[in-house]
């Protein structure tokens, strides 16, 4: 098994402000992750997203863990026909073209990583 890391940042959607008079009104705090924090809601997205390239072939094994900050480490194994390095950017970066947001605090954000 083999690590790389995925540095994340988060980018608001198009449409938070049409989302955030209504959200902001269900928790006095602003927090609307269902108890979870922003980590652990990127690592479960994250973790949905690569069982689709583990579906897909491109990956045998593929783990996501928040290390600190906006650093997550990845542990995998890539398909022996598969070229690592185009596997981990796929990883990296699942949604590029922006189709599955991520609700945090109420409102959504794309994810975007890159292999770091």
């Amino acid at each position: 098994m083999k690590t790389a890391y995925i540095c994340v940042e988060t980018i608001p959607a198009y449409n938070n402000n049409n989302n955030n008079n209504n959200n902001n009104n269900n928790n006095n705090n602003n927090y609307n992750n269902d108890g979870k924090t922003e980590e652990e809601k990127i690592v479960e997205w994250y973790n949905d997203q690569a069982s689709t390239l583990v579906d897909l072939g491109y990956f045998k094994y593929v783990r996501i863990e928040h290390e600190r900050g906006n650093r997550y480490k990845v542990s995998y194994i890539v398909s022996e026909h598969e070229d690592p390095e185009i596997a981990l950017e796929m990883l990296a970066d699942p949604d590029d073209d922006g189709n599955y947001p991520i609700t945090l605090n109420g409102k959504e954000y794309l994810v975007s990583g890159r292999i770091c």
